[in-house]
């Protein structure tokens, strides 16, 4: 996949951590990191246009170049 825009990368955190909050001890960072990487990972291209897809809690969500996130 090519590269996603920070607003992109942006959005998707925010996305990732409406369920997974950050934690507030820098000890279980690490695991909260993984879990968000394992996320980006499932991201996949539209074929009609620039905007990104990735699956999330039973559905699919857009989110576009300047970072609108859509279902």
């Amino acid at each position: 996949m090519s590269k996603i825009t920070r607003p992109q990368a942006e959005a998707l955190l925010r996305l990732f951590s409406r369920n997974d909050p950050k934690p507030a001890h820098a000890r279980n960072l690490t695991a909260w990191w993984r879990r968000y990487i394992a996320l980006r990972r499932t991201v996949v291209r539209a074929s009609f246009d620039d905007c990104i897809l990735v699956p999330w809690s039973g559905m699919w969500i857009g989110i576009e170049k300047d970072g609108y996130a859509h279902s």
